[in-house]
């Protein structure tokens, strides 16, 4: 569960940080995350089973880009993205009184850590992973 409580505030920071959600974008740009390549394959993996075409927990579709924006993120805005409120909002329910989440370092990633540090996350500690990115480790208190 704290898995997925991570994948999701990852996933609200950067969509609410205001990256764009392109279907599209140069082979060559690592700056913007592109929804179809980035974050979509993201959701297939850890949140369509309980939130896809055929079931909708509490009625969250995230397998289309337009329902993710129509229903559970607002680019730009954290405090009106309701993932983001609720990934801890469920956290604080199921009585996990700390989120953490990683923002890469190498390559950078300096909206996203912006983004974070605005909504209170401290850094912990970096941890290269097994594809070869450097990321900082942050964390943030309920």
């Amino acid at each position: 569960m704290r898995d997925l409580v991570v994948v999701c505030l990852t996933l609200a920071g950067a969509a609410a940080s205001g990256f764009a959600f392109r279907q599209t974008e140069p082979a060559n740009s690592s700056k913007r995350i592109d929804f179809v390549r980035d974050v979509q394959p993201i959701f297939t993996r850890s949140c369509v089973a309980c939130h896809g075409p055929f079931t909708q927990m509490a009625g969250l579709r995230v397998d289309a880009k337009q329902s993710v924006l129509v229903k559970v993120v607002v680019p730009g805005n954290a405090a009106e993205s309701a993932l983001y409120r609720r990934v801890a909002e469920d956290a604080l329910a199921r009585g996990i009184d700390t989120l953490t989440c990683e923002v890469n370092l190498d390559p950078p990633n300096p909206t996203s850590l912006a983004f974070h540090e605005r909504q209170g996350f401290v850094s912990v500690g970096g941890l290269p992973t097994h594809d070869g990115r450097i990321v900082n480790l942050l964390q943030k208190s309920l």
